[in-house]
């Protein structure tokens, strides 16, 4: 419901509660004047018709005394009594004398026993005799008899009744015509105070949005308009230039965050508390072969191994960081290193960043110097082979033979230059890692390499009757 319809409504709501307590409160003072206005009225006519009593002679008679009840109730157009000091009703304008012995006893009536103590007593009661409520006013008469005779003029309820009726009809009338004039008035005031705050909402609406117009300037309000609202105008004209600072600031700060990160060689991963993605940086999406990613998808569409999504799961409830290598098969084929950490603010976890370093190219060159090392300890073992094999040969007389000794002496002098050139290679192969190596270009002899190769193994060969012959 819009504010304007619910201030209206809530003023509506308001008038009809003051219009019905106005009404409860009327009724009720009504009542009790119209009362006290009759008993004031009863009290004066009971004045006078003991006066007319006592002038007459005051008898006790039924039958005078009746007589005279009669008269009065006729003149006054109310019902009258009167009562002895014993509560035997003497006379009832409202009830014939040969009826008067079926009466209850009257002593016991509020008015009578007031009058009796006070010389004047009031009550509005049910009246049995006469089947509805009246008001009864009744005067002790002192100068008559005994003087404790009472006259008591009574009054039905019914006048006041139709009088009460005839002022809330009056009143119900005027209350439905306040009730039409305040729907207006309240329209209106409704209408102007809602105005500027619907003004002010829609500003804020498009602050929010950053669409639409910006804001509602203080000039664009109206004069009237209360000094809180003109106030909280200007404020939020202060608010929407501080969001536009800020804004700002987080849009470079966010760039420049985007930019570091895909820079970054490494593939990092950031999941929240619920374990959903919520960055992934290109280095990631490439390692995994993902085109399109949208932030709040499972870990699981971008990086397909269970292993690194059971460590972040692990660490998403210990909070501990865990390390591990996975293996990624298809072309290419990859290692990786990955680490899994907790995110922490304010000693609460937030969530997990994963960062995945390739090394594959690590794996590799390890592979191919374990490879080297291989190749080098076989290489190494064949001159050496040969220098011992020929000085045990020499050792076991050989060297007594001048032809032979010159022979194998060649072929240790062979060697050891074979050794040499290893370990010259071996030099070169480092400076080649370092990139210090240069390397020129020149002919060489093939007969030259392959009669080297020959001489390395040919006493090998020899002692096994194998011929090695090495001729182009």
């Amino acid at each position: 419901m819009r504010l304007h319809w619910r201030l209206m409504a809530t003023y509506v709501v308001m008038g009809i509660v003051v219009l019905a307590c106005v009404q409860i409160y009327l009724s009720d003072a009504l009542e009790d004047f119209l009362v006290d206005h009759l008993s004031e009225q009863l009290t004066r006519e009971t004045r006078i018709a003991h006066e007319l009593w006592r002038e007459e002679g005051g008898s006790l008679d039924v039958s005078s005394v009746d007589a005279l009840v009669d008269r009065i109730g006729l003149g006054l157009g109310l019902r009258a009594t009167v009562i002895d000091g014993k509560g035997v009703v003497l006379g009832d304008s409202e009830v014939a004398v040969q009826d008067l012995s079926g009466l209850e006893n009257h002593a016991d009536r509020p008015e009578v026993v007031e009058a009796k103590a006070n010389g004047l007593g009031q009550s509005l009661r049910y009246s049995a005799t006469l089947d509805r409520h009246m008001l009864y006013v009744a005067r002790a008469a002192r100068e008559i008899g005994d003087g404790r005779a009472v006259v008591r003029l009574a009054m039905p309820l019914n006048e006041v009744e139709q009088i009460e009726g005839h002022i809330h009809s009056a009143l119900w009338v005027a209350s439905l015509i306040g009730i039409a004039m305040t729907l207006v008035l309240v329209y209106a005031a409704s209408r102007f105070a809602s105005r500027p705050i619907e003004q002010l909402t829609a500003s804020a609406r498009a602050m929010a949005t950053a669409d639409g117009p910006v804001e509602v300037g203080m000039e664009e309000m109206p004069v009237a308009t209360a000094r809180e609202l003109r106030e909280l105008s200007r404020v939020m004209k202060e608010m929407r230039a501080k969001i536009q600072q800020r804004v700002g600031q987080l849009s470079t700060e966010k760039a420049r965050l985007e930019a570091i990160l895909n820079s970054v060689s490494e593939g990092i991963l950031v999941t929240d508390l619920a374990g959903q993605t919520v960055l992934a940086n290109k280095a990631l999406l490439y390692m995994f072969s993902v085109e399109d990613w949208k932030g709040g998808r499972n870990p699981s569409e971008i990086v397909r191994n269970d292993k690194v999504h059971a460590a972040i799961a692990s660490t998403l409830d210990s909070g501990e960081p865990m390390t591990l290598e996975i293996n990624i098969s298809g072309a290419p084929e990859r290692d990786l290193d990955v680490q899994v950490a907790p995110i922490a603010r304010e000693g609460t976890r937030q969530g997990t960043v994963t960062v995945f370093h390739d090394i594959t190219r690590l794996h590799k060159l390890e592979r191919m110097r374990s490879d080297f090392v291989a190749n080098v300890s076989h290489e190494l073992r064949t001159p050496l082979t040969a220098i011992k094999g020929c000085a045990e040969t020499l050792a076991d007389g050989a060297i007594q033979d001048q032809e032979a000794a010159g022979r194998f002496v060649g072929v240790i002098g062979n060697h050891a230059d074979r050794l040499s050139n290893l370990l010259s290679d071996l030099l070169d192969l480092s400076r080649l890692e370092s990139d210090s190596l240069t390397l020129h270009e020149a002919p060489i002899s093939l007969t030259h390499l392959a009669r080297a190769a020959t001489d390395a193994v040919g006493h090998l060969a020899a002692d096994k009757g194998i011929t090695i012959d090495a001729a182009v």
